[in-house]
């Protein structure tokens, strides 16, 4: 078996409708802004395991704020709320309260939120600090996105594209030549991983995008047209070789556990962004295409099963919901073209307001957060107006 199915449920019949779409989009974003609050930002959900004040680009404050900003930067909500004051709350917040620990971190901790403060303000001392932090992060040993040096390297690259700047560029490729010197031959596996060391204090392989290596093989392909053709070779052999020999097919079908010890390999697993096919896949939806022909074949049954699956039950959130298994089949039809992917995607869009809809009703609240909650959705529904593909803070900031 390849997936829980108590995990899921049955898909809607309900038809794709623009209008409802971009009414979901703008009752989000107006609940958001009228339950901010300038001291302690947002309320935090009644399912999500969080004490304190959340201020974090994951499931906090910094998260909610980017969603708030770029969608009123594409035209999809009427601008109502200033940013740049937000999170410099949030930032001054944290200084005060946060452990130092979490200071390198990209989704939890200060470089996240340093992210959002530069999007918002351009300040030049935002930026200093932010490449201080990543620089102070060489050789975390924490080789993924949440807390380690895959995050920090996404960041460098985000201000790369963002500023021009060389020092972002170096800094990026430091990063990536760290984590090229941590990626090992595993014999057991015959392919190349990382181990990780999170939660646990033995090292663990994960594979998905969020703490294991599609973050990281994700991260490196973005510094594609900066590295030698030889090296690039070997990146993009090593990829397909490590979903190829991680893969667990059945039929159509294929996912990949969230980690790559032998002890899951006759279990059920995850069918979502941050573990399983969706996130495992859709990290890696810029691998050259037509390359290799194994590869190819896995994204379809990958995709297949994320469809054949249907909508979590968690609801329709990013990381673990139904709108972020909604991203792999939008990044397949840029991939491929192929429309039905883009009315698979706009399925799930239609699933996840009913979703929204009955969650928002049931709790007396909506969910403030980018990647866990409403407003990372609300961005997902936006680019099933659009056609456009990708993952927010992941593909784009």
């Amino acid at each position: 078996m390849l997936y829980y199915p108590e995990r899921h449920e049955s898909l809607s019949r309900t038809a794709w409708d623009e209008g409802a779409a971009r009414d979901a989009i703008a009752a989000i974003a107006a609940d958001a802004h009228d339950r901010y609050d300038s001291e302690q930002f947002w309320p935090s959900h009644p399912r999500e395991d969080a004490r304190g004040v959340l201020k974090g680009l994951w499931f906090g404050a910094a998260g909610a704020i980017w969603a708030l900003a770029y969608l009123a930067e594409c035209g999809a909500v009427s601008s109502r709320f200033d940013c740049a004051d937000a999170i410099a709350r949030v930032h001054s917040k944290f200084l005060a309260e946060d452990p130092r620990g979490y200071s390198g971190s990209l989704l939890m901790g200060e470089i996240g939120i340093l992210l959002v403060r530069w999007r918002c303000t351009r300040a030049p001392d935002v930026s200093d600090r932010l490449f201080q932090l990543i620089e102070n992060n060489a050789e975390q040993a924490t080789d993924e996105l949440m807390w380690g040096a895959t995050g920090a390297a996404l960041a460098a690259s985000f201000m790369w594209e963002d500023s021009g700047e060389e020092r972002w560029r170096l800094a990026l490729l430091r990063k990536v030549d760290e984590l090229w010197s941590r990626w090992k031959y595993r014999p057991e596996y015959d392919c190349h991983l990382w181990k990780q060391r999170l939660y646990q204090p033995e090292p663990r392989i994960f594979l998905g995008p969020v703490h294991g290596f599609s973050g990281n093989a994700f991260v490196m392909m973005r510094a594609a047209s900066m590295l030698a053709e030889d090296r690039l070779t070997e990146l993009y052999d090593r990829i397909a070789r490590v979903i190829e020999k991680t893969a667990h097919v059945e039929g159509e079908y294929a996912n990949w556990f969230p980690r790559a010890d032998a002890l899951e390999h006759s279990s059920p697993s995850l069918v979502q962004w941050c573990h399983g096919a969706p996130g495992t896949l859709g990290a890696l939806a810029a691998f050259p295409k037509d390359r290799d022909s194994v590869m190819e074949s896995l994204f379809a049954a990958g995709a297949e099963l994320t469809f054949a699956a249907g909508p979590l039950t968690k609801g329709p959130n990013l990381c673990h919901g139904t709108g972020g298994n909604g991203i792999l089949f939008l990044k397949l039809y840029r991939r491929t073209g192929d429309v039905r992917w883009l009315q698979r995607a706009r399925a799930f869009a239609m699933h996840g307001i009913e979703q929204y809809q009955r969650m928002n009703a049931q709790y007396g609240q909506g969910w403030y957060s980018l990647w866990t909650g409403d407003l990372g959705f609300a961005v997902y529904l936006w680019n099933c107006i659009t056609m456009q593909s990708g993952f927010p803070t992941m593909d784009f900031f």
